[in-house]
This record gives structure tokens, sequence and C-alpha cells, in this order.
């Protein structure tokens, strides 16, 4: 299965497709896979910065 999590942090916002096979998965759980995946490929921005994710699941 996949969840869209949808973030914006600092500058940066965007979607991305997080996979998991657990129906029961919390939302926290998504949004620390994606977290994981964004700031693996983008730096986290410098000083103070706003933070927001918010998970659609496409069941």
């Amino acid at each position: 299965m996949t969840a869209i999590v949808s973030y914006s942090v600092g500058t940066y916002s965007g979607e991305i497709e997080v996979y998991y096979d657990d129906p029961d998965v919390d939302d926290g759980e998504l949004i620390a896979k994606a977290k994981r995946i964004v700031f693996r490929n983008s730096p986290r921005p410098a000083g103070m910065y706003a933070e927001s994710w918010k998970v659609r699941r496409d069941d």
C-alpha cells in the first residue's frame, strides 16, 4: 500500500510516496519514514524553520 505525504519544510515543499505493509501503521510512522527520505535527498534548512507534514492514504 502507499501513502502520499505532503510536506513543507522551510522554503521546500512537495509530496512523496511512502510504501507500507501494515494497514494499522499510524501517521507518525509514515511521517518519520518520509522525513528520512526527504532529508537524505536534501539538506535541512539552517536556523529556525517551520515544518508541516500531512498523510493521505491511497487505500
